[in-house]
């Protein structure tokens, strides 16, 4: 068994417990924050999709579709938040939205997403 002397500073455990802090603290943020992202690519997938089967949908119908999903995610998302550019070949359709998130109560940060799918009518 090791003997600590009065040398010992004890910067080592220190250190130690620092570096668990930290570890805590970046596993704590992502669990926070990881719903966000999954949502995100939730989104993506539903844009996809409703580019696959634009040629049988108004872009009204596309956007009710979208909001309707995007409520379902907790996601607040509007007309003006939903962009459909169709051609007569292809249809782009993407989406933005951000949020605020508080780390800590000691700094803010808005997180902004916007998924955009393109499907090729041919």
């Amino acid at each position: 068994m090791k003997k600590y002397t009065s040398d010992s500073s004890g910067q080592l455990r220190v250190g130690l417990l620092l570096f668990l802090t930290l570890i805590g603290a970046c596993v704590y943020l992502g669990f926070q924050l990881a719903p966000y992202w999954i949502n995100a690519y939730e989104m993506k997938d539903v844009l996809a999709e409703q580019a696959r089967t634009s040629e049988l949908a108004s872009d009204e119908t596309i956007r009710a579709a979208i909001i309707e999903k995007a409520d379902r995610l907790g996601i607040a998302l509007t007309d003006q938040d939903i962009d459909i550019d169709r051609s007569p070949t292809a249809i782009s359709i993407s989406i933005t939205w951000q949020f605020d998130y508080n780390f800590f109560g000691l700094y803010t940060h808005t997180f902004a997403f916007s998924p955009q799918a393109t499907f090729s009518h041919q």
